[in-house]
């Protein structure tokens, strides 16, 4: 049995999974680390099995989808964390008035460790060093805010952006270098 959860645990080749649910990975042997994009951490949460969503899928289902395929994709816990910091912030920010930004009357707001300026499109004012773990150190001071889960938010307002980012849906930012501005 798992200590943390309760539940059971199993190693599956290098990695060892708690079946909680989602299951979490509770150790990773070295020899994992070169065959995922990024490595593979205790605390990360098994997502997918070939594409497929483990969401809701207990230990037999599971099990079965891996001796089906073999594709597995993780999720990282601090990536949820920070995810979910949007999520709140943006929540309280929708409660108040924006901070002034002494660059543009349209003011601005911490979300998440992002300081957004309410400009249309939305520029990066401020920035905390621990976001930079999400994005790949490419975030800089006046990158714009491209999109939401996907969907751009040119021409959105600061309540509508707001409104997305409490959805919890993933960032899309654009390099101010790229974009000419």
């Amino acid at each position: 049995d798992d200590p943390e959860s309760g539940k059971g645990r199993d190693w599956l080749g290098a990695i060892q999974l708690a079946w909680t649910a989602p299951p979490v990975v509770r150790a990773v042997k070295p020899e994992v680390q070169q065959i995922f994009q990024r490595p593979l951490t205790p605390g990360d949460t098994l997502s997918k099995v070939d594409g497929t969503d483990v969401t809701g899928l207990g230990r037999d289902a599971i099990l079965k989808l891996l001796t089906q395929s073999g594709g597995l994709a993780f999720e990282d816990s601090g990536a949820v964390a920070f995810e979910q910091g949007i999520c709140n912030s943006a929540a309280s920010a929708r409660l108040s008035q924006p901070e002034e930004d002494p660059q543009t009357d349209k003011g601005c707001d911490w979300i998440g460790g992002i300081q957004l300026a309410w400009t249309s499109p939305p520029v990066v004012r401020g920035l905390k060093p621990e976001v930079n773990r999400f994005f790949g150190g490419r975030l800089t001071l006046g990158d714009t805010l491209h999109s939401i889960g996907g969907q751009k938010v040119a021409g959105l307002g600061r309540d509508e952006i707001l409104l997305r980012f409490s959805t919890c849906a993933k960032l899309g930012f654009r390099d101010r270098r790229a974009a000419g501005l």
